[in-house]
């Protein structure tokens, strides 16, 4: 039975934002990419990206997060030297026009209700520059929401490392076996698969495409054990897995 559940934030909890048809599609990456090229860096839209690809987060000590450090990386990789504190200053305009297209899924606080009658509710964010999840939780009234947050920027562990989930099962004092991972992307399967404990993906309709739908059967990838269409799925989903 699951007595636990642990959710991923963007995506799952966080959803884009939906644009009226007059309105210009949101271009996170794009605007990331105008962002680097003002602050004179000299790389196509491709070679930032794969530079990201490349450039991994790791942890890091001082004041800057994950995500600046990054960025020192990646503008030293493009010829551009920057200091710590413009690193900082690009870090909080690409989020800025990031949280504007992110907003809560207004099944969010139904679904975390739900939840919470089996017992604990944690968060458990794959993201580099934990300011921003603290800032994007206050402003949508979730800081009191969770039991325990874990930031894979504070923490030093990102999926599909299993650390990161341990560490909130651990802080939890529940079992990975009957704890569930709720999300919406294969590295999030993957690290509870790792972990050894029970998932659900969820793939909105019209939402962002995830290459673990298309890969079902590919034996490569951890399979979840429910795959939802949404938020309101997720109480009987629990209820499968744990058989009520």
């Amino acid at each position: 039975m699951i007595h636990a559940t642990l959710f991923d934030l963007m995506g799952t909890l966080l959803i884009e934002a939906p644009a009226s048809p007059s309105e210009v599609p949101p271009d996170p990456f794009g605007n990331f990419h105008r962002v680097m090229l003002e602050a004179g860096l000299s790389m196509s839209r491709e070679e930032l990206l794969t530079s990201l690809d490349e450039i991994r987060p790791v942890a890091v000590s001082g004041t800057a997060t994950p995500f600046e450090d990054r960025l020192l990386r990646v503008c030293e990789r493009g010829g551009l030297s920057v200091s710590p504190a413009k690193a900082h200053e690009i870090a909080e305009e690409i989020c800025s026009y990031s949280n504007k297209v992110l907003t809560l899924d207004p099944e969010t606080i139904p679904a975390i209700r739900q939840m919470r009658q089996r017992g604990p509710v944690g968060l458990v964010s794959n993201y580099d520059h934990p300011p921003n999840v603290h800032h994007l939780l206050k402003r949508d009234g979730l800081e009191q929401t969770f039991d325990i947050v874990i930031i894979s920027g504070e923490l030093g562990v990102w999926k599909p490392d299993p650390g990161i989930l341990l560490a909130a099962t651990t802080k939890l004092e529940v079992d990975p076996a009957s704890t569930v991972y709720v999300g919406d992307s294969g590295v999030d399967i993957d690290c509870a698969h790792a972990a050894r404990m029970p998932s659900i993906l969820i793939q909105r309709e019209g939402g962002p495409s995830d290459p673990l739908r298309e890969k079902r059967h590919d034996e490569r990838i951890a399979q979840p054990d429910v795959i939802i269409g949404s938020l309101t799925e997720l109480a009987d989903a629990v209820a499968g897995i744990g058989h009520g």
